[in-house]
C-alpha cells in the first residue's frame, strides 16, 4: 500500500446502467471517508461492481480481480455486485459484498485497515459515517429495503443515472440476475426527487431512471403508493432539468393507461428500449416472458400513436435451448417489422440455478455465434435506415462534449447520436447545453449537421 496521508482508491464497473449508478454511489461513499479517487495507476483500494449476466461477464469479472492480484498486490481488493453475490469470490478479493449491504462496505474497508495498524488513516468524522451506514445496511436487509445512497453522487457522465428500484419479481428461465438481486424493493419518492434536484444543482440536464425492472417500481408499496408513473409527473415538474429518460421497458407492463397518463410529459425522451428477448411467440413461451409478439407490436404502436417519430430499441438473445432455424427467423423478420433503432444482441448463455440451464436441445456455440452476427448486421441497417429518416429536419441534441474546436458531439431526445457544429463556434457551450440542429448528413449510424441555436 503507497505511503502517503491520503488513501486513494480506484472503481470499475461492468454490466448494466444499475451497476453504473452503483459504482457512482460507492465512489462518493469513499470520497466521504476521506479517500481520493485515481482514474490510473497503483491505487491503495479498488473496487470492482461485477456482473453476472452472462458467462462472459462472470469470467471477465473473475480476470479484473486477478490481474489486480497480480499487478498490484498490496492494494485492497473489494468485489461487490452480481457475480459477487453468487459466487466466491474471496480468493481474489479482501472484501466481498453482494447486492444487497453495500452499504457496509465502508466499514469494512475501515475495520481491515484498523486490524492492519492502520487506524490513523480515518478521522472520527469519517467513522461515525462508515458506522451510520453500516447500521442502515443491516436495518435495509433485515427488511428487504432500498439501499439509500447517503452520499452526494456525482455522475460520471453528462447524463445521470439514477436509481428508483432494485429486484425483480420475474421469473424468465434464462436469467440469473434475479437470483442475485432478489425480489423488487423501491425507492422512496421524496427520496428520488431530491436526488434528481441535486444533480440539477450539479449541471446535469438529463437523468435516466434506471433499476433492475422500472415498470415494477411501486410493486412493493402498500397500494395507492406512487408508481412509474407517478415518479414521471413529479420529475417533469424540475426546473432545470430538460430531459427524462427511461432505461429498459418490460412490454408486459405498458397499457394505454401507462402511455396516455406519460403522454403530456414534455420532458420525457420518446425513446423506448423494450425488452423483446425473442421475435418468436414459441421461444418466448419457453423463456417465461409475459407477452407474445402481437401484444408487443401493439404497444410499438400504441406509442409511435403518441410520439410518430420515437426511437425503439431492444434486446435479443439469440439461440436459447430449443430455437430451431424458423424460429430464429420469425425473430429476424420481426425486429424488421418493428423497425428497431439499434438491437443488443446476446448469444444465449447458460446461467446455472436457471431454469433454462437445464433445458434439453442446448444450441451450439457456432450456431449461436452465427445469428447473433447475422442480427447485429440487421441492427447497423436499420440505425443506418433510421438516421436517413431524420436527414433533413431539426433535432433538439444534447452537447455532451466538445470533440475539436466549435463541434460537438450528443445525443437527439430520440437517443441518436449527432455531431453538430456549434452555433458562434461553440465559445460560450457547455456540456448540458441544449442545441436545436438540422440534421444534413447521416454516416454509420451517426447524425452530423449544424447547430442553429440553443434549444434551453
Amino acid at each position: 500500500m503507497a505511503d502517503h496521508k491520503k488513501l486513494t482508491f480506484m472503481v470499475r464497473s461492468l454490466g448494466c446502467k444499475t451497476n453504473q449508478y452503483e459504482k457512482d454511489v460507492i465512489a462518493a461513499q469513499m470520497r466521504k471517508i476521506g479517500l481520493e479517487q485515481v482514474e490510473e495507476g497503483g491505487a491503495d483500494v479498488f473496487i470492482l461492481n461485477t456482473c453476472a449476466v452472462t458467462a462472459e461477464a462472470s469470467r471477465k469479472s473473475r480476470q479484473i480481480l486477478r490481474q489486480l492480484r497480480k499487478y498490484n498486490p498490496q492494494a485492497v481488493a473489494i468485489a461487490m455486485g452480481c457475480e459477487s453475490e453468487l459466487f466466491d469470490l474471496t480468493p481474489w478479493a479482501d472484501i466481498c459484498v453482494g447486492t444487497a449491504g453495500r452499504n457496509s462496505i465502508c466499514q469494512r474497508l475501515i475495520d481491515l485497515l484498523d486490524a492492519n495498524g492502520k487506524a490513523n488513516l480515518f478521522s472520527q468524522e469519517s467513522r461515525a459515517y462508515a458506522e451510520k451506514l453500516a447500521r442502515q445496511a443491516a436495518v435495509d436487509q433485515d427488511n428487504c429495503s432500498f439501499e439509500e445512497p447517503f452520499a452526494s453522487v456525482i455522475p460520471s457522465e453528462t447524463r445521470a443515472q439514477l436509481k428508483i428500484c432494485d429486484g425483480c419479481n420475474n421469473r424468465c428461465a434464462y436469467c440469473a440476475i434475479r437470483l442475485a438481486r432478489s425480489q423488487v424493493r423501491s425507492r422512496n419518492l421524496e427520496s428520488i426527487l431530491q436526488e434528481a434536484a441535486d444533480y440539477v444543482q450539479q449541471g446535469i440536464r438529463e437523468i435516466v431512471l434506471t433499476g433492475i425492472e422500472i415498470c415494477s417500481y411501486g410493486d412493493d408499496f402498500p397500494p395507492g403508493s406512487p408508481d412509474l408513473t407517478v415518479v414521471l409527473k413529479e420529475l417533469n415538474k424540475i426546473d432545470g432539468l430538460y430531459r427524462i429518460r427511461l432505461s429498459s421497458l418490460d412490454p408486459a407492463r405498458i397499457d394505454r393507461k401507462f402511455i396516455e397518463t406519460i403522454a403530456h410529459l414534455e420532458k420525457l425522451c420518446a425513446h423506448f428500449h423494450l425488452s423483446l428477448q425473442s421475435g418468436s411467440d414459441a421461444v418466448l413461451q419457453r423463456m417465461g416472458r409475459k407477452y407474445n409478439t402481437s401484444q408487443y407490436l401493439k404497444v410499438v404502436r400504441d406509442l409511435r400513436a403518441i410520439w410518430p417519430d420515437a426511437g425503439f430499441t431492444t434486446d435479443i438473445i439469440c439461440g436459447f435451448p430449443g430455437e430451431t432455424e424458423p424460429e430464429f427467423e420469425e425473430t429476424y423478420d420481426f425486429c424488421q417489422t418493428v423497425g428497431f433503432q439499434k438491437l443488443h444482441v446476446f448469444p444465449y448463455s447458460r446461467r446455472p440455478g436457471t431454469k433454462a440451464a437445464s433445458l434439453p436441445n442446448q444450441v451450439p456455440f457456432p450456431i449461436k455465434k452465427q445469428r447473433s452476427v447475422k442480427l447485429l448486421e440487421l441492427s447497423e441497417e436499420m440505425a443506418a435506415e433510421q438516421c436517413s429518416l431524420r436527414i433533413g429536419t431539426d433535432a433538439s441534441v444534447l452537447l455532451e462534449r466538445k470533440v475539436a474546436p466549435g463541434i460537438g458531439e450528443g445525443y437527439t431526445r430520440t437517443y441518436l447520436p449527432c455531431i453538430f457544429r456549434l452555433p458562434n463556434s461553440g465559445q460560450k457551450a457547455q456540456a448540458g447545453d441544449l442545441f436545436l440542429v438540422r440534421l444534413g448528413k447521416c454516416d454509420g449510424g451517426i447524425l452530423s449537421g449544424v447547430g442553429l441555436h440553443s434549444d434551453g
